[in-house]
């Protein structure tokens, strides 16, 4: 780039200088401002595409066993190796 004594130079070619540069960094905005448009669009097509139709997991199937804490285990043991009651007793002690 060549040196340019902007101190000499006549006011109006100042003026001129300023007008060209102006106009070519706002066309260069510009482009740029479309790349980053399209590309922001390009982008936001893609975000709504894997959103519109999200799809749940099925639930693993439930089990008792495992969710079962230790100490229901333990008095269901017990209560089998005990056997059924031979009466009931009701809440005063009287069997019914």
């Amino acid at each position: 780039m060549k040196g340019i004594d902007l101190e000499s130079m006549p006011l109006d070619e100042l003026w001129a200088l300023h007008e060209t540069i102006c106009s070519v960094l706002a066309r260069k905005l510009e482009a740029e401002k479309r790349l980053l448009e399209r590309r922001l669009n390009e982008l936001s097509r893609v975000g709504k595409a894997a959103n519109e139709t999200p799809v749940r997991r099925p639930y693993p199937k439930f089990s008792k066993s495992k969710t079962a804490s230790p100490n229901m285990v333990r008095s269901r043991q017990a209560a089998a190796e005990v056997g059924p009651p031979d009466t009931f007793v009701g809440f005063k002690g009287t069997p019914n």
